[in-house]
């Protein structure tokens, strides 16, 4: 399994956010999980601050990482 672990802000510090992790079966799945995400958050506002999938063999890799927070 997969599990995808996305953060999101309002531009600002104090607005972090981070969702509980989701299970995915494929990377694939976390890819277009965090498209829908990214969607969904920017339609109220708010943005991906960070999209990591920690795979099968315990690596982690980031989809989308935003610096863009003061």
């Amino acid at each position: 399994m997969y599990e995808l672990t996305i953060g999101i802000h309002r531009g600002t510090l104090m607005s972090r956010d981070v969702e509980q992790p989701e299970s995915f079966e494929s990377m694939e799945d976390c890819i277009k999980a965090v498209a829908i995400a990214k969607t969904f958050y920017s339609g109220i506002g708010y943005n991906i601050w960070f999209a990591n999938v920690k795979k099968p063999d315990g690596t982690t890799t980031t989809l989308e990482q935003n610096t863009n927070c003061n």
